[in-house]
């Protein structure tokens, strides 16, 4: 069932309120979060898209227009002036639209029917990035952070050349994604050829999960054929599209027969793909007495988001719609709650300590200091310095359990009126206001007095910021962008070793090369 908000929905401001106190903050799971980027080309419909999915949620109570500068994450003055994103913009919202209650959401078969992600509110925090090759470094640095992503494609287009670089950026950090192709009410739109492409073009198996619906087949868009849930979804022209109508494949056929044909077309092909990949999804349809079409659509949910969280798997679920007409948002909100991971489904983001590379979950548990001492220990030949290794190595430990928070610092921005604001990703523990927060790349240690989280160019004030959020630091003078920034219990102004040496998602840089 796709959810939508309804008329009376609250002002910006009230929706903002729910993240004044550290409380609130706590009570959201993990599990119930989703760190995503919008990617594409320039002028794919980025902004446009974030503008609904702010809308249906109930954060905004009027869609903005980027053509007339009063969209919400374009706030600068020249974004508006020439219409197109210039800096990435956060932002953070419900969907379904509804208060994140912390609560853990109940396995298939402790209710009645199958249980979708997408049927409990989870909190979204979006970040808008730039189409416009000159800014791609704004593209870069927020990918860093990002657990999933929305790749836009323009359905006239196709697979552009931004396109292209954006989806390298992204696979450099193996960010799991989704495909979202846009303005197919424009003419010149062809589904069809941007699939080919996307296989073509950027290497991968797209499984498409909607189809254009067009009126009596060559007229105007009218909305998706879903091959997952065997339905139909139809908006109106002309409305704000939160009133969506849907057919099941009986109506279908007796409305849209052509329409239905090529939809039980795409399920096939849909089973069939994940048939390949999947071993699950093929027990599920031998089980149907191999029918495609008996196959439920909590089955293709769940092989779907296996497919996409298995970084070796190359299928990419594709989605259809038209963002300024208002028609098949509220499906990309439902898979992206449904698909993208959580923080803690997320690739394990790669850490540096001591010399030594692994992954931050290896570090937090121990097995990271262990190895490292252990590798020392075997070049060891005496007794006695095999004991100062167990020693240091039960001290690392030691040390990394003491650890409170730990924060990546991925963009810094110089405000004109609350000064410079710094751009963390939480990625351990809780980052507390007026935590002692030591940067390992300066080696120095710097006080956070104010912690924001940011709504686009508004900001509210909280208490602290939670593992898998993002937030804003105010007061730091000297943290640059890529920076790791942690705190250490007692609010040390220097951890102990090798805590002095953590990098998060370090950049390798090559040796220099000397001329004679």
């Amino acid at each position: 069932m796709i959810c939508s908000s309804p008329k009376g929905s609250q002002s910006t401001y009230k929706h903002l309120q729910r993240f004044s106190t550290s409380a609130a903050c706590q009570s959201e799971a993990l599990d119930r979060t989703r760190n995503i980027g919008i990617i594409a080309h320039i002028d794919a419909g980025k902004t446009t898209t974030t503008e609904r999915m702010l809308f249906y949620s109930g954060f905004t109570r009027r869609i903005g227009d980027v053509d007339e500068g009063s969209t919400v994450t374009d706030f600068l003055p020249a974004e508006r002036a020439r219409g197109i994103t210039i800096q990435s913009a956060a932002i953070t919202f419900h969907w379904p639209p509804g208060e994140v209650d912390g609560k853990p959401i109940p396995p298939a078969g402790q209710q009645d029917g199958p249980i979708r992600r997408s049927s409990y509110p989870h909190t979204i925090n979006l970040i808008d990035t730039p189409g416009h090759a000159d800014f791609t470094f704004e593209v870069m640095r927020s990918l860093r952070i990002l657990d999933g992503a929305v790749c836009i494609l323009d359905g006239v287009a196709g697979v552009e050349a931004q396109t292209e670089k954006v989806w390298n950026q992204a696979s450099t950090y193996k960010i799991p994604r989704v495909i979202f192709v846009n303005k197919l009410d424009r003419d010149g739109a062809a589904f069809g050829r941007t699939v080919r492409e996307v296989s073509s073009r950027l290497g991968v198996y797209p499984a498409v999960c909607q189809i254009p619906w067009f009126a009596g087949g060559d007229g105007g868009f009218i909305g998706v054929a879903d091959a997952v849930h065997l339905q139909g979804l139809r908006w109106k022209e002309g409305e704000d599209g939160r009133t969506v109508k849907m057919l099941d494949l009986q109506q279908l056929d007796a409305e849209e027969p052509a329409l239905a044909q090529e939809l039980r077309k795409a399920r096939i092909a849909l089973v069939e793909l994940l048939s390949e990949h999947d071993e699950e999804i093929v027990e599920k349809f031998f089980e149907c007495e191999e029918d495609h079409l008996a196959v439920s659509s909590a089955d293709l949910i769940q092989s779907l988001r296996r497919c996409v969280l298995d970084q070796s798997s190359r299928i990419i679920p594709l989605f259809a719609g038209a963002s300024f007409r208002n028609m098949g948002v509220q499906p990309l909100l439902d898979s992206i709650v449904d698909l993208l991971p959580s923080p803690p489904e997320a690739p394990d983001p790669e850490v540096s300590i001591g010399g030594v590379k692994g992954g931050l979950r290896g570090l937090l548990s121990g097995d990271l200091i262990v190895q490292q001492q252990s590798e020392k220990a075997a070049v060891s030949h005496k007794g006695k310095q095999h004991k100062k290794k167990s020693a240091s190595s039960q001290s690392s430990n030691d040390a990394i359990s003491k650890l409170q928070s730990c924060a990546l610092a991925f963009k810094v921005v110089n405000d004109a009126k609350r000064g410079v604001l710094v751009y963390v990703r939480v990625y351990s523990g809780s980052l507390d206001r007026n935590s002692l927060l030591y940067n390992t790349n300066l080696s120095l240690s710097e006080r956070a007095p104010r912690l924001l989280k940011m709504y686009a160019n508004d900001a509210v004030e909280v208490d602290s910021i939670p593992a898998g959020h993002i937030g804003v630091v105010v007061g730091l003078k000297q943290t640059r962008t890529g920076d790791t920034l942690v705190s250490y219990a007692g609010n040390k102004a220097t951890p102990p070793e090798p805590l002095t040496s953590l990098q998060l998602r370090p950049i390798a840089v090559p040796p220099p090369v000397f001329f004679t």
